[in-house]
């Protein structure tokens, strides 16, 4: 179980990075996208000042449809966007962990608590009792930072560690 609380801890901020990047990749582009439109209207500007001449009605007709197809492109990187910044919500965001001895004739801190909560703080936390015959799991689960039913000490130091990021 120590393990599982390990690969879960390491492996969240992984997904988070990725998630960021893509985020961060669908505001360049975003970026990039108002920008064009910006010197598409500067042209169109250019445009409506010069003389109504053949070359000035195929600049219209291709500015025309520039604009049309970065909006287009401006429609689906939104929407990817909120696709992504859906899912974040949901990703595991807030990780904490609390080690300790529940026996006194068992030492090594080998019971804890894992508190897993997304970005509404939903989530779960997972305890284990290690003694010396067994170990015994339990989970708890989590509604927007509150837990359904009541922590243990260990579990809701778990929970404040996961929220406040400590």
């Amino acid at each position: 179980m120590e393990r599982l609380a390990e690969i879960v801890a390491q492996h969240a901020p992984t997904w988070i990075a990725v998630l960021a990047a893509g985020f961060a990749l669908l505001v360049a582009l975003c970026v990039s996208l108002l920008i064009r439109l910006r010197r598409m209207e500067g042209l169109w500007q250019r445009v409506r000042a010069a003389s109504d001449d053949t070359a000035g009605a195929e600049l219209v007709v291709q500015t025309a449809q520039q604009a049309s197809q970065l909006a287009a492109r401006m429609t689906a990187a939104e929407a990817q966007l909120d696709h992504l910044m859906r899912v974040l919500q949901g990703c595991v965001q807030h990780i904490g962990i609390v080690r300790y001895d529940a026996f006194e004739d068992v030492g090594g801190c080998q019971s804890f608590s894992l508190a897993l909560l997304d970005g509404q703080r939903n989530g779960v936390v997972i305890t284990a009792i290690y003694s010396r015959t067994d170990v015994r799991l339990y989970t708890k689960k989590m509604d927007h930072g509150r837990a359904v039913t009541q922590l243990t000490d260990e579990e809701a130091a778990a929970v404040k560690q996961a929220i406040s990021g400590a």
